[in-house]
């Protein structure tokens, strides 16, 4: 006869989701309990950074020939 685990359920956290998915689903709780303030969402400007090019990679541009 094989033993089974006798579990104690806890009110399942939205079922069982992948991780970024409870996030997911922790945010959208949380946004639905602040005021929600209509319009356009401010968009955190970022300047985008060039990748710098690693130092024993650098070589004479192609453009130079």
């Amino acid at each position: 006869m094989t033993r089974k685990s006798i579990k104690i359920h806890k009110p399942a956290p939205t079922l069982h989701l992948p991780a970024h998915e409870q996030r997911a689903a922790a945010r959208r709780r949380h946004n639905a309990a602040l005021p929600n303030i209509p319009g356009p969402k401010p968009r955190i400007a970022r300047a985008a950074k060039p990748r710098p090019i690693p130092a024993h990679k650098v070589t004479t541009p192609r453009s130079v020939h």
